[in-house]
């Protein structure tokens, strides 16, 4: 169905130079249906990527261009598209990156912190709790608080599905718009029709063992200067307050429709690619090995803790066997050095509940929740988000996993086209397609080198026998000459030892089969090139759908081993336990599988 907000990707024969620019996404109530329904991808093709008179839908919410969504900066300069080429360079200038300057890690604009106060959630409830949440508003300056003097005037709401921290939404009395201001035009001041809203994150206990918040914090910072995610607003010993954007939290079935999916896709790889403005230093180790390696004897240790707590769970313990666990997991990270997956900026944790949809006219999607982001691969990322489908926290039982629900390869690939498409049409060109054409190469550089050798070869050996049959007898040799001609005037010598058939080419024909086949027509594409250098859709999707689920056995690692630590420690009421072998115990099920793609 066609979109009347959008435009064709129009591509002429000058293509590498010609800019493209991506259509408009406006959301309808009928977008679930009209764009791309339950239908299956088009994505199994296997002719290479041509974007000429295609028409694709980028799901970005009035953007001239996928960059235009991260960078501010960047938004008056259109994407340019281009056929894979493996020796361009890391952002070329073709890219709607070019010419971005690399900044470094830093923390731009500090937030006030006060390190000596917190927020005792065991012992303040309700009426406490707001008053407790109005004075550190006060002591913070968040902007628009400071003349709420009343905490009975506040409301509380606790977001349910955090599983690392307590989140609540704070609301107070609608704030007063000033006079003659852009949104008051009038002479006098008058109250705004929304009340006053901010986010609330009380950390969970024990966490500076899992994760670092200064990390988290200097990413919030630096993200925020991008226009990436809610603004910090201030922060204190164990919690922050953030800005609350008006929005609804995707669900477990919303992240399941496809057109959902490939929203979520572009703004996975805008995420991603924040790595080519902040990248990482060198020797940077992805942050899952980094995250098993340290949590792995926290996890020992709190096994052991969990059982003395309760006995009856040292069964189960003894049935996984962690031992042969750790074996298992030091095999799976070995296998996968050999497995191409970039490193990115990741968030790691892309589960529902961490993707907003806003409520404007733009239905752009926000993604929150930093805490474990940081420098990982990409297929952990993707793998991560493929399982979280088989989640369900808000239900009766929300440790409960599902695994019949993990994507089908029909799902994963319209989001790996998605992320393609994004890829191309943001950086100028795909790593995948890149590592595919360099190994490609290799190969056809392999197989000449080969087949040039066995063709001097075969030659010194039928010269060989030339000189010897010069020696035999003018009889023996007539007698071996008695021998059919096929058509292309080849004539049959066989050897009077063990009557073998050796084929000698006329001598002005050429040595090998290769050099007397008849030239081939080369095909040629919608843009005229032969495609000679590209690589095709088929390949570049076969070889994400095989590198995002062999790292989605890291996922299942990773968290499975968070969950036993928070089983020891976390007030939260959640079955960390169970959901923790669920995990652990779909790592050992799935291993076998996806390691044989």
């Amino acid at each position: 169905p066609e979109d009347a907000n959008s435009t064709a990707l129009e591509v002429d024969a000058s293509w590498q130079e010609q800019p493209v620019r991506l259509p408009t996404y406006v959301p309808s109530e009928a977008d679930n249906d009209s764009i791309r329904g339950d239908s299956p991808p088009t994505t199994p093709v296997d002719d290479p990527i041509y974007l000429s008179g295609s028409k694709k839908h980028f799901g970005f919410s009035a953007r001239q261009s996928v960059a235009s969504s991260i960078f501010p900066w960047q938004k008056h300069k259109p994407a340019v598209c281009h056929q894979y080429a493996p020796h361009r360079p890391p952002l070329s200038k073709r890219s709607s990156l070019a010419g971005l300057k690399v900044l470094p890690v830093i923390r731009p604009d500090a937030v006030k912190c006060l390190d000596d106060e917190e927020i005792d959630l065991l012992s303040l409830k309700d009426d406490q709790l707001a008053k407790r949440t109005l004075e550190l508003l006060h002591l913070l300056e968040v902007q628009d608080w400071a003349e709420v003097t009343d905490h009975h005037s506040l409301t509380l709401f606790r977001i349910s599905g955090a599983l690392t921290n307590c989140i609540f939404q704070v609301s107070g009395p609608p704030s007063t718009i000033p006079a003659n201001t852009p949104d008051n035009p009038t002479d006098e001041p008058v109250l705004n029709t929304k009340p006053r809203r901010v986010l609330l994150r009380v950390y969970g206990i024990g966490l500076e063992s899992l994760i670092s918040r200064n990390d988290e914090l200097k990413w919030l910072q630096n993200l925020s200067t991008m226009q990436i995610g809610p603004s910090l607003l201030g922060i204190f010993k164990n919690g922050r307050f953030e800005e609350y954007v008006e929005s609804t939290t995707l669900t477990k079935d919303d992240i399941r429709n496809p057109r959902t999916s490939r929203h979520i896709a572009h703004r996975m790889c805008e995420l991603h690619n924040i790595v080519n403005v902040f990248p990482p230093p060198e020797g940077c180790i992805p942050q899952t090995q980094e995250n098993i390696a340290r949590w792995i004897p926290l996890a020992k240790d709190a096994i052991e803790k969990i059982c003395a707590k309760d006995p009856s769970k040292r069964a189960v313990v003894d049935e996984f066997d962690f031992e042969k666990f750790l074996v298992e997991v030091d095999e799976v990270h070995r296998d996968l050095t050999s497995v191409h997956s970039p490193l990115v900026f990741a968030h790691n944790d892309t589960q529902y509940g961490n993707i907003l949809k806003t409520m404007d006219d733009s239905g752009e999607l926000v993604v929150i929740d930093f805490e474990y982001a940081g420098y990982n691969t990409r297929g952990f990322d993707i793998g991560n988000h493929f399982c979280e489908w088989t989640a369900d926290y808000h239900s009766d039982i929300p440790s409960v996993l599902h695994p019949d629900r993990y994507p089908t390869k029909e799902e994963q690939l319209n989001f790996l086209e998605a992320y393609m498409e994004a890829e191309i049409a943001l950086c100028g060109y795909h790593l995948t397609a890149i590592n595919l054409n360099k190994y490609a190469k290799k190969r056809r550089s392999f197989t000449s080198a080969l087949a040039s050798g066995l063709s001097k070869a075969t030659l010194s050996a039928l010269q060989a026998t030339s000189a010897v049959l010069k020696k035999r007898s003018s009889s023996e040799i007539a007698r071996d000459e008695v021998a059919p001609k096929d058509s292309n005037n080849t004539t049959f010598v066989t050897s009077n030892g063990a009557g073998t058939v050796v084929p000698v080419q006329q001598q002005q024909k050429g040595n090998s089969a290769a050099e007397n086949e008849k030239p081939q027509p080369r095909k040629t594409h919608k843009d005229g090139s032969d495609g000679s250098g590209g690589v095709s859709k088929a390949e570049i999707l076969d070889s994400m759908y095989k590198e995002v689920n062999k790292f989605a056995l890291t996922s299942h690692i990773m968290w499975g081993l968070w969950g036993l630590i928070q089983a020891s420690q976390s007030e939260i009421d959640f079955d960390y336990f169970e959901y923790s072998f669920q995990r652990l115990n779909e790592f050992r099920r799935r291993r076998p599988e996806f390691m044989a793609l």
